[in-house]
């Protein structure tokens, strides 16, 4: 018989996930390590994959979808000349016959063009999309066709870092990015859809996330080293958030459902994205801007 597990307490830890690990057994293994109940993270890193990755705790849990929601950054490496049917370093790999000429530096400059700003985006099939109630990358690893359709995403930033020409003067084989962008967005689609654009065909090889949000790599523990000791409150997590500030009188109304007159004058509101809300110095809720008045959406239980 299953015992239930036991809720944490709130907050979290930011951790910096290597390469190997699920992102599901880095959450195990951090669960083990702190001791302080179940845990949930803001976003999907795939094993071949290494950075940031969000653990939550408690009340932080409902903050897990406003976190995902939010813009990410990525170092990701571009192998051309080869394709993976789950369009990273996974494969199975193939070269494509014919073989597509490589291109060179000034080539993949003019198709990194068309994906800035948005495009339609196919995920991949081998992802964590639910099909009918599965995954998909369970029917794709059976055999079966995945096809998903296509969504926008938002490449907000798109800039090529470096090139590796190989040995020999014939184009270049691999290319390294630097990608922000939008949340939903595939790095691993991406590089499939630049060598399509090219004519040569490509692959993920790899990638490291090193934004979340306002997060960075700076404030990331190694996964080896989360303990009870790195557990953070969820003021330090969120202070790189949207924000609105209220007062107490606000706070109150707020909790109990109510909608309050924005504080600042309408030429100021901020924009209808949801966002923090604090009060006196701690976080209490997540609100959004409906007109000139605050909209509560989650509240936090008084302490």
């Amino acid at each position: 018989m299953s015992r239930r597990r036991r809720p944490s307490r709130t907050g979290g830890v930011l951790v910096w996930k290597p390469v190997g690990p699920s992102s599901r057994e880095a959450l195990d293994r951090a669960e083990r390590a702190i001791g302080a109940g179940a845990l949930g993270h803001t976003g999907t890193l795939d094993p071949l994959a290494e950075g940031l990755l969000l653990l939550l705790g408690g009340e932080a849990r409902k903050f897990q979808a406003l976190l995902t929601d939010h813009d990410k950054s990525y170092r990701a490496r571009v192998s051309f000349g080869v394709v993976s049917a789950s369009d990273d370093a996974e494969g199975p790999l193939h070269t494509p016959v014919p073989r597509g000429e490589l291109p060179d530096r000034a080539t993949i400059e003019r198709a990194l063009d068309r994906f800035r700003g948005g495009y339609a985006q196919v995920p991949p099939g081998h992802s964590a999309i639910h099909i009918g109630g599965e995954r998909a990358w369970a029917k794709a690893r059976r055999g079966e066709t995945v096809e998903l359709p296509p969504r926008d995403v938002q490449i907000r930033r798109i800039e090529l870092l470096e090139v590796d020409e190989g040995d020999e003067p014939q184009g270049v084989e691999h290319c390294s990015l630097e990608v922000d962008c939008g949340p939903g967005t595939y790095i691993r689609s991406l590089a499939r859809d630049l060598g399509d654009a090219l004519g040569c065909g490509a692959h993920l090889s790899g990638l490291v996330r090193h934004r979340l949000g306002g997060l960075d790599e700076e404030g990331a523990l190694p996964l080896g080293d989360v303990g009870p000791g790195t557990w953070q409150e969820l003021e330090e997590l969120l202070a790189g958030l949207p924000r609105l500030e209220v007062g107490a009188e606000q706070e109150a109304r707020l909790a109990l459902g109510q909608r309050v007159p924005h504080p600042l004058p309408p030429e100021e509101h901020p924009g209808a994205e949801p966002r923090v809300i604090w009060c006196e110095g701690r976080v209490v809720g997540i609100g959004e801007m409906r007109g000139s008045v605050i909209q509560p959406r989650r509240w936090l239980p008084k302490s």
